[in-house]
């Protein structure tokens, strides 16, 4: 997670929505945007936008990789989307003015379990 964050990780509603895994995950949280790419800028990234038309479930994941989210008001930054535009995958979503995409959890849901579905869930079986 890079800060700012728009919600506590100390929030006691959030570790209850954990429930009984909540010691388990393993959260690291960066700074800033800078910080993560520092540590994780050589690694292939993987951008979840609305602002492409390849679908996440068309792009073929490797172990490794970083799916990068946005905030869920803004998306992810233009420079950083042209920057790894050949990386940039959407989930589709039916057009209607009020539906522009899922939640962020949702949609951090749906495109990381397609991930771990094409490297046959390594890690967490």
């Amino acid at each position: 997670m890079v800060k700012p964050l728009g919600f506590s990780i100390d929030d006691k509603a959030i570790k209850r929505a954990g429930m009984d895994y909540w010691s388990s995950i393993d959260i690291i949280v960066y700074d800033s945007t800078e910080h993560f790419l520092q540590e994780h800028g050589n690694k292939r990234l993987i951008m979840a936008t609305t602002k492409t038309n390849r679908l996440y479930s068309n792009f073929k994941y490797e172990e490794g990789d970083f799916i990068v989210f946005g905030p869920e008001s803004r998306g992810l930054p233009a420079e950083l989307l042209k920057k790894h535009k050949d990386r940039n995958v959407t989930i589709p979503m039916k057009e209607h003015p009020l539906a522009r995409s899922l939640n962020l959890s949702n949609a951090v849901a749906v495109i990381t379990y397609e991930a771990l579905r094409q490297i046959d869930f390594k890690g967490i079986r």
